[in-house]
């Protein structure tokens, strides 16, 4: 098995992935970047809101869709409030993508269709297009997800998740709002309706003893934004899955420091 050096293996191309990948890049690091899908950012496992904070990168990545200006928050009770709270609707796809592209116009080599393997301390085998591949990396970054194949080799703990089930759903009239419910029948989480032109993102999210009855409140939800004339019957597309609501990633330096917990 050939061996490759470089100065640092990102496993994993998501937004923290492919913008660690280019800050190193741009930093003259020879970095590698590996993700296990072959087209990045698909599927979509996001409510694609961004706030306005982010609006350059959004520009920057040619992925914005539809500005947001203000969030109602509605309480178990049924009441609700009303704040401004500017912000960005995205193509997370297309958001993902051009992260990726910047990376690589930065200097950044992006190997698609790759899986991470193992790692040794020293050593991270990947496996690319059939052929196992030996990287020996200064620093191995993971950016692989909630449930991380670099955490375990590194036996950093999994980080805390939500469950989410989401679908997008035709919208009836323009919409300017996030929409954010809050409710005993998904606790530890919330729902959302998230606008995109002429659809919807209705969804919610809920601590993870509750993965297996997550249909239920997303359908009582969807009939009830229907009752109130904001969305349509028919369901365009369905997404979900785990989300990790920790922010940091585990990293690793070949060298007296050890490992630790980056925030990404």
């Amino acid at each position: 098995m050939r061996v490759i050096d470089c100065d640092v293996l990102v496993v994993g191309v998501g937004p923290g992935g492919a913008a660690a990948a280019r800050i190193t890049a741009t930093a003259g690091l020879h970095t590698i970047a590996v993700d296990k899908r072959s087209e990045i950012g698909v599927p979509v496992q996001c409510a694609e809101f961004v706030p306005n904070p982010l609006m350059r990168t959004v520009h920057e990545t040619l992925s914005r869709v539809q500005e947001v200006s203000g969030m109602l928050t509605v309480l178990p009770s049924g009441a609700a409030e009303h704040s401004a709270f500017p912000g960005l609707m995205i193509d997370r796809a297309r958001f993902d993508q051009g992260l990726a592209e910047l990376a690589e116009m930065a200097g950044a080599t992006i190997w698609r269709r790759t899986q991470f393997r193992s790692w040794d301390g020293e050593i991270a085998e990947i496996q690319r297009d059939g052929e196992s591949i030996a990287l020996r990396p200064r620093f191995l970054l993971g950016a692989d997800g909630p449930h991380s194949a670099v955490a375990a080799a590194l036996g950093v703990p999994d980080q805390p998740v939500v469950f989410t089930r989401q679908y997008t759903v035709p919208l009836l009239q323009e919409y300017f709002d996030t929409d954010i419910f809050l409710s005993d029948a998904f606790p530890g989480g919330y729902a959302w309706l998230f606008p995109r032109g002429p659809v919807a993102n209705l969804g919610l999210g809920a601590d993870r003893r509750f993965e297996s009855n997550l249909k239920a409140p997303l359908e009582t939800l969807h009939r009830q934004m229907q009752e109130r004339g904001i969305v349509g019957a028919e369901i365009l597309g369905r997404t979900g899955g785990a989300i990790p609501v920790g922010g940091s990633a585990p990293w690793y330096m070949n060298g007296p420091c050890c490992w630790g917990m980056l925030q990404v």
